[in-house]
């Protein structure tokens, strides 16, 4: 059921494949745990006019920043919206349009009347190729962490090209999108000031890194997603494996 509503959705079924999408919480192996609640689960059948509603994320940092562009469609319903968000992502969401207020995961949760996960919000929205949230840029980086990382980075010589060539080892399916430094490097142009996206590095490609000089990493600089963020806003192209960056480059509208 779960791979069908993958092959669905693939096609822009949308309708009947995020009705199956609610399989995933019977796979064996899901990167989130399914959540208990108290308060029902909210999937678009009752009226939220006047309740409040808890929207917890799931999954990982790309999800969450991909699919957070629905909460608005969810306050225009009425309601006032909780927001429940993994501790990396609670600056960069503070300001997100439709939350009422944003919650880091592993704080006490208010009283709500309903609580749907973040990525079953498509199926209670009844989401078609059509009806898909659409905002250029819906999350944006702060005007001051943009101004510390433009003084940091100093004057512009050439256009700015920003690499991510790594995600989690833990992730199920890394092997199908990370690649070594040494091979993402060959096909970089040399028309470009290069700048690593990347938090962190992978031993085995620590020694390409430390040699590739005309690359500027940060690492430990980058404290949370606003510094990525920032770092992204700055850049004239993002280049990113499958993972959080490319999501949030795509937020902004990079």
């Amino acid at each position: 059921y779960f791979n069908k509503a993958l092959l669905l959705l693939l096609q822009g079924e949308y309708i009947a494949g995020w009705e199956l999408h609610e399989w995933r919480w019977k796979k064996d192996k899901l990167s989130t745990p399914v959540r208990k609640f108290d308060q029902p689960l909210w999937l678009g059948k009752e009226d939220l006019k006047g309740k409040t509603i808890l929207i917890h994320w799931e999954q990982g940092f790309g999800d969450t920043i991909q699919f957070c562009r629905y909460i608005k469609e969810v306050k225009q319903l009425g309601c006032k919206v909780i927001f429940e968000v993994q501790k990396p992502l609670y600056n960069l969401l503070k300001d997100l349009e439709g939350v009422d207020e944003l919650v880091a995961y592993g704080s006490n949760l208010p009283i709500t009347d309903y609580y749907c996960p973040l990525m079953s919000l498509p199926l209670a929205l009844g989401t078609t190729l059509e009806t898909i949230p659409y905002t250029v840029s819906y999350i944006r980086s702060s005007k001051k962490k943009k101004q510390e990382w433009k003084d940091k980075l100093g004057l512009k010589t050439k256009p700015r090209l920003g690499i991510v060539w790594s995600g989690k080892k833990t992730h199920l399916g890394d092997y199908k999108r990370s690649i070594t430094l040494k091979n993402f490097l060959k096909v970089i142009p040399d028309n470009y000031e290069v700048f690593s996206l990347q938090k962190e590095v992978r031993a085995e490609d620590k020694t390409t890194l430390n040699e590739a000089s005309y690359i500027r990493h940060f690492g430990d600089d980058l404290s949370d997603f606003t510094d990525t963020a920032a770092l992204c806003e700055l850049m004239d192209v993002v280049v990113s494996v499958d993972t959080a960056v490319a999501h949030l480059a795509s937020s902004m509208g990079k």
